[in-house]
């Protein structure tokens, strides 16, 4: 069988770690600040209220999703950790014994950002077809202790236990911020979860290559992140260090049909809109494009791992004696024979330098980027006589 198109691959496991934005309003307070390390080892959910059984095994998974009470939202991604069965049968007093480490690093530091854990029932039905249901959901709280012991300590964690609620975390969204006083939501007695938090400075190390905010299991599929023995990554990450040197030199971007018609096209759907948005039917302005560039960067299927570089683009010219263009929204389109030049690529002069590793999900992503000047309203008014 032939090997899967490594393009797709890549674009597969993008889109498959997509990703909800931070609240906006929270930018200004994330953009200079240190980014730190957590590890959060979820042991065991205890006095578990257990569904009847309608199939022929049942499992439970542990999801955890960081959300902000302040703005209401969910963010990072939804972490998914494995199926596993209780140990004892009955009904009272079930117990599920999980022991699953959970890593991320966040420059947030707010008591109004919680984990979000969600326990899920697995049920697999007579007829081998999975169900899901839920099973309660319970809040973290990890900025709420201020002198946590790092994962490097050999002096253990005091177990934490959080209540379990009845229902959909789903209520978060209209929900006060003092959560666990909140009469709307009620507990499943005597259900917690058991679990430890402590930092993980030794995150630090692979910042470049997995964004903030992101939950990840001990096994997660990280590009660029060294697999180790026992399965668990990231307790002690270590980052792939084998480079590969890369230069790109003669780079040509065609555009259909031709580099001219296309950014013609470009200026007129622009400048249609502009109209639109202005509520006029027509004037005498023009868009037009005043500069092109191109960014280039390595992408992990995560986020790049270092900052694009951006360079300026020329245009190249079939004409004899033409030169590239910028063109405009409106205006005589250039003639085969005149001198007038007809664009059929553009050009990146520059030779780019970059650094790979040799690792398989690793990607160089193309951005062609476009400085458009757009006539303001007030330019194109006439004088008020």
């Amino acid at each position: 069988m032939a090997e899967r198109d490594p393009a797709k691959r890549w674009k597969d496991f993008m889109n498959k770690n997509s990703l909800l934005p931070l609240a906006s309003e929270r930018n200004d307070e994330v953009q200079d600040a240190p980014s730190s390390g957590y590890c959060i080892i979820l042991q065991a959910v205890e006095g578990m209220a257990v569904p009847e059984r309608t199939g022929k095994r049942t499992e439970y998974e542990l999801r955890v999703t960081l959300f902000d009470l302040t703005y209401k939202k969910f963010f990072g991604r939804t972490w998914v950790g494995p199926a596993k069965p209780i140990k004892t049968s009955s009904t009272q007093n079930a117990r599920l014994q999980y022991n699953v480490p959970i890593y991320f690093h966040t420059s947030l530091n707010d008591n109004n950002i919680i984990a979000v854990v969600e326990i899920v029932g697995v049920i697999t039905t007579k007829k081998n077809k999975i169900q899901r249901i839920s099973c309660g959901w319970g809040i973290i709280r990890p900025f709420k202790t201020t002198n946590l012991g790092d994962l490097s300590s050999t002096t253990p964690e005091p177990v934490k236990r959080i209540d379990v609620y009845h229902g959909s975390p789903r209520a978060l969204l209209y929900l006060d911020d003092d959560i666990e006083k909140n009469e709307k939501i009620t507990l499943i007695a005597e259900c917690t979860i058991c679990y430890t938090i402590r930092t993980h400075k030794l995150m630090q190390k692979i910042m470049h290559i997995l964004p903030e905010n992101i939950i990840c299991g001990p096994s997660e599929v990280i590009p660029g992140l060294a697999e180790q023995e026992g399965g668990d990554n990231l307790r002690r990450p270590r980052p792939v260090t084998n480079k590969i040197a890369c230069v790109l030199d003669k780079l040509q971007i065609f555009l259909y049909p031709t580099v001219e018609k296309f950014e013609d096209e470009v200026c007129k759907l622009l400048n249609a809109d502009r109209l639109a948005r202005d509520d006029i039917q027509s004037d005498t302005g023009v868009v037009q494009v005043t500069e092109r560039r191109l960014q280039v960067g390595i992408h992990n299927g995560w986020d790049y791992v270092q900052p694009p570089q951006t360079y300026l683009l020329t245009s190249d010219a079939v004409s004899k004696g033409g030169r590239g263009s910028m063109r405009r929204s409106k205006g005589r389109p250039a003639s085969a024979g005149s001198k007038e030049s007809l664009s059929t690529a553009l050009l990146l002069k520059n030779k780019v330098k970059l650094e790979l590793l040799d690792v398989p999900l690793y990607a160089i992503i193309f951005q062609l980027e476009y400085m458009l000047s757009v006539p303001c309203l007030r330019q194109i008014e006439r004088p008020y006589f």
